[in-house]
Formats: structure tokens, C-alpha cells, sequence
């Protein structure tokens, strides 16, 4: 037998009946290895990017299209 769901609920009634459990904390995990393997791109490309401008002799125009592109990826990714 289930109870009914009343009309409305408080974001606190709700995490209370759903419960935290393994699938939480696998989903969290899953999750948080994506946010990091984004931070660490954006990160190496900022670390990297002005050895290979100076490298390639890229205008700042040039160089500014990897970034765009990370971010571009990321937004239809996302």
C-alpha cells in the first residue's frame, strides 16, 4: 500500500522520502568525474596555450579559437 503524494511538497520532504543511497553516491561520483575532466581541459589548454602561440606565431585571434571551441563543445555537450 503507497501513500498518496500530497499536492506539494518541500524540497526537504522530498530528499527525505527518495532517501540517500548507492545510487546517489554513484551518480555523484559519475558526475563529479565529469566536472573534473572538464577542468582539467580548460585548464590545459590555459597552461598550454601560450607556449604554442609563441611556438606557431598565432595572432591573439588565432589563439583564442581553442578556447572558444572547448566552451562551444561544452555548451552542446552539455
Amino acid at each position: 500500500m503507497t501513500t498518496a503524494a500530497p499536492a506539494t511538497w518541500t524540497f526537504e520532504e522530498a530528499i527525505d522520502r527518495v532517501g540517500l543511497g548507492r545510487f546517489q553516491f554513484k551518480l555523484m561520483a559519475i558526475c563529479g568525474a565529469g566536472w573534473a575532466a572538464d577542468a582539467m581541459e580548460v585548464l590545459l589548454i590555459s597552461f598550454a596555450l601560450p607556449a604554442i602561440r609563441q611556438e606557431w606565431k598565432l595572432t591573439t585571434a588565432q589563439a583564442g579559437l581553442p578556447g572558444t571551441a572547448i566552451f562551444l563543445g561544452m555548451l552542446a555537450g552539455a
